[in-house]
């Protein structure tokens, strides 16, 4: 048995859709829509975009988000903003689980999550031709208390329009809740190039660093005193 860390489960959707030969099964396609994965809490609308655009047109897009909301424990900050998201229509529901138990979390009621178990061990599938796939889906669900879910999951969201990306954007700079993800414009890739760009520190002929200020024989005097250890 594996635990698939947050960001994986999102990756492992996204292979599949990519890998699968186009459909699983006579009545559920899945060549009408594509897959955008996001990590670290990081969303890029640009990149949504991209991922969603093909000819000209916006294909329906489902965008995982992986997210950490607390240490080893969920934090009750968070209730807000999940019940928030719980409760909109372009939300699929939460990839997760309680402590080393996946769960698949569609509501909630009261203090409690719905969720259902998709644990139930069967033969693989080859994924051609007709199969009865309804055995493999959980149609019974249950509750949870909300601080018994664990603060790593993967939130599922389902555009079907340019629209829906604006409605999770501004989901998301709700005034008053505490952000679970960051919605960013641009592309990942152009954040990496601003954020990481190295800068070319310029020494004189003393050695000393010009940009600072300080001369490399002023870091060598330093002794332990002049530094904070950080826990």
């Amino acid at each position: 048995k594996q635990w698939y860390q947050r960001r994986v489960r999102g990756i492992c959707v996204e292979q599949a859709k990519e890998h699968n030969g186009g459909y699983c099964g006579s009545n559920v396609g899945i060549r009408d829509f594509t897959v955008y994965t996001a990590t670290d809490c990081m969303v890029f609308k640009g990149d949504i975009i991209k991922t969603a655009t093909k000819n000209g047109n916006w294909m329906k897009t489902l965008v995982l988000i992986s997210v950490r909301m607390g240490g080893d424990e969920l934090n009750p900050s968070y209730l807000q903003p999940i019940q928030m998201y719980l409760q909109s229509h372009i939300c699929l529901g939460i990839i997760g689980g309680r402590k080393r138990h996946s769960l698949y979390f569609t509501g909630f009621q009261g203090r409690k999550l719905i969720h259902y178990d998709p644990h139930k061990c069967q033969p693989v599938l080859k994924m051609e031709g007709d199969f009865k796939y309804d055995t493999y889906v959980c149609t019974t669900p249950r509750k949870m208390a909300f601080s018994k879910m664990d603060p790593s999951c993967t939130f599922a969201f389902y555009l079907t329009s340019e629209g829906d990306l604006d409605k999770l954007i501004k989901m998301s700079q709700e005034p008053g809740v505490i952000k679970v993800f960051e919605i960013l414009e641009g592309t990942k890739e152009e954040y990496m190039t601003t954020v990481f760009t190295p800068t070319i520190m310029a020494f004189d002929h003393n050695e000393s660093m010009v940009d600072e200020g300080i001369s490399i024989t002023d870091i060598n005097s330093l002794d332990g005193s002049d530094f904070e250890y950080l826990d």
